[in-house]
């Protein structure tokens, strides 16, 4: 297990000089694999890395700077083929730029067991909606802001674990509907909420149902699950977590809207994740009590 740090660096006034001149200065190079994105440029850090005392210390020199900083802790090979289940978040710093995707391209949800304050449990009953033009023409995975998306050539050596068919869904095309050889991971069982002190919030939580805005904690502590209502052995190759991770943009129509989701929870697939790209996959092994 090693600690990094996700970094991102944003300005106040959306300034991207005063953006490109505190990386320099703060001594970050290209080779840090920057994820540039229009309010943020985002790199990764070690914790022993000495730049990481230098990015905050000139980031409270300067009241320009909006600096965020998320926990990234990474495990070894290990770790995660000795859990039972294991969180797949998404890639730390595999893939380098997030595409478009879902509800603003009109990917419908059922809303009927949904926050209405702000999504979080909402159901998507439609296909992902993606423009074709962003996917990736060699690396199968991509980000989007709610989640993974994974070429055939990933998903085909897991078709025959018992079950994963039920709990993958191709993408379409935005335009014209072609569904595309692209697919999300899905899951029609929610997890209980986790036990442990391993997640903390990130920003202000929604006040009608406590689920929105979960984030891994900065100080990295056991996760784990209990009084589970059903055997470990009988939970499906794919979860989904009760904690929602991300933001939620809500608009007047039900049906276009970015609903807040966590990450998933699965067996073969998080360490199948890992062998394909190590320590950059996002996936943090859980336990189970009782």
């Amino acid at each position: 297990m090693k600690k990094y740090w996700k970094i991102g660096v944003g300005t106040v006034d959306t300034n991207d000089s005063v953006r490109h001149t505190f990386i320099q200065h703060a001594g970050i190079v290209k080779s840090d694999d920057l994820d540039v994105t229009v309010a943020r440029t985002w790199f990764a850090l070690a914790d022993d890395d000495p730049r990481l005392s230098t990015v905050r210390r000139l980031a409270r020199e300067n009241s320009n700077i909006d600096l965020w900083e998320f926990p990234d802790t990474r495990f070894d090979r290990k770790d995660i083929a000795a859990a039972p289940y294991s969180f797949l978040g998404g890639l730390a710093w595999a893939t380098r730029k997030s595409i478009e995707a879902g509800a603003d391209f009109g990917t419908k949800y059922d809303m009927s067991h949904a926050c209405r304050a702000c999504g979080a449990g909402a159901r998507q009953i439609g296909l992902l909606k993606v423009k074709p033009k962003e996917l990736p023409k060699k690396q199968p995975w991509v980000r989007t802001y709610q989640g993974m998306l994974y070429h055939e050539s990933f998903i085909a050596p897991l078709r025959e674990i018992k079950g994963f068919e039920k709990c993958i869904r191709p993408v379409e095309a935005r335009k014209g509907g072609e569904q595309l050889p692209w697919y999300e991971l899905i899951s029609d069982y929610t997890m209980p909420r986790l036990s442990g002190q391993g997640i903390e919030r990130r920003d202000d939580p929604c006040q009608v149902c406590d689920r929105g805005d979960w984030w891994f904690a900065k100080e990295f502590k056991d996760l784990w699950y209990e009084d589970m209502d059903r055997a470990v052995d009988k939970l499906p190759p794919v979860c989904m977590t009760w904690e929602c991770w991300t933001a939620s943009y809500i608009f007047a129509d039900d049906h276009k809207r970015y609903a807040p989701q966590g990450p998933v929870v699965c067996r073969e697939i998080a360490l199948h994740m890992f062998d394909k790209v190590g320590e950059d996959a996002l996936v943090v092994p859980l336990r189970f009590k009782g």
